[in-house]
């Protein structure tokens, strides 16, 4: 396998190697790099009163006829991820109470950082399985949310705050 003498090897190499005809002209990129260069010519306070200013949309999601979770947690990202790690190989019929008692435990970030250790929230999630694994991502995700929300610069995480 990988012999550049066997037939089907150099098949694929002729066939990766080939340029599609849907992909963009020259013409087309250098477009692109124009505008790169434009804006990479704007200074830091620039880009962070963008972010300082930058306001997340007013959309709300339709909601089905299936009364998801997530639905009702779609304004905050970090109940969203909750409720995912809750959800996780499990059905929300058994999920879905312990992630509504999870929130109303810890409803912040911050909250579940200063009151809340690891062994506290296997507890919690000791009926769905795999409790301690989903207590320990669930406590990294949460401390890699709040340093991401700490940080201006990035337009994305200014929603967080």
């Amino acid at each position: 396998m990988g012999d550049a003498d066997d037939p089907a090897f150099t098949f694929v190499m002729t066939v990766s190697t080939r340029r599609s005809p849907y992909f963009a002209s020259k013409k087309k990129k250098k477009k692109k790099k124009e505008k790169e260069t434009e804006f990479s010519g704007e200074d830091i306070t620039t880009k962070k009163k963008v972010a300082e200013t930058w306001d997340p949309p007013k959309w709300t999601p339709p909601r089905s006829p299936f009364n998801l979770i997530q639905e009702d947690l779609f304004h905050d990202p970090w109940k969203l991820l909750v409720a995912t790690i809750f959800l996780n190989r499990t059905d929300g019929k058994r999920a879905v109470p312990l992630a509504t008692r999870f929130l109303d435990r810890w409803p912040t970030p911050e909250r579940l950082l200063e009151a809340a250790s690891e062994d506290d929230i296997a507890d919690l999630m000791r009926p769905l399985g795999l409790h301690r694994r989903r207590a320990a991502n669930l406590v990294r995700f949460t401390r890699e949310h709040e340093i991401l929300a700490s940080r201006s610069r990035y337009p994305c995480c200014s929603c967080y705050r």
